[in-house]
């Protein structure tokens, strides 16, 4: 009977920590990728911003497309930071651990800081992350 307990009590574990992350996937679907694909080399250009016939041509739209590739990994890295640090929180209030509900949280905060990345960079310095 014990042994039957360990196992659902293993179960029960993995089973919160697959739905923190499904929950943390569903919530980042909104992420939009572009997929490179074999097209001339005015298409990248313009992809880029870079086009000298694009009318919004400018250092303002070079630097939105670079901030908008840098908070795509962001959001990666913030997603998996929070993943951890929300496991790392679970595990420290467990085991009563001071330091690492200290790091937990700590982790979990720079999850978040870095999920709204594109938000604080837009706010702050004013630049149209596309």
């Amino acid at each position: 009977m014990e042994y039957f307990m360990t196992k659902l009590r293993k179960m029960k574990k993995l089973l919160i920590a697959f739905s923190l992350i499904l929950t943390m996937c569903v919530a980042s679907v909104n992420t939009t990728v572009q997929v490179a694909y074999a097209g001339s080399m005015q298409d990248v250009e313009d992809s880029l911003g870079l086009s000298q016939n694009n009318a919004q041509t400018g250092t303002t739209n070079v630097i939105g497309n670079i901030v908008s590739i840098i908070s795509m990994i962001a959001r990666v890295v913030g997603i998996l930071l929070g993943v951890y640090g929300l496991y790392k929180l679970i595990v420290a209030f467990k085991d009563q651990d001071a330091n690492g509900i200290t790091q937990g949280i700590g982790i979990l905060a720079v999850g978040v800081i870095l999920i709204m990345f594109k938000t604080i960079v837009s706010a702050i310095f004013g630049i149209t992350v596309n």
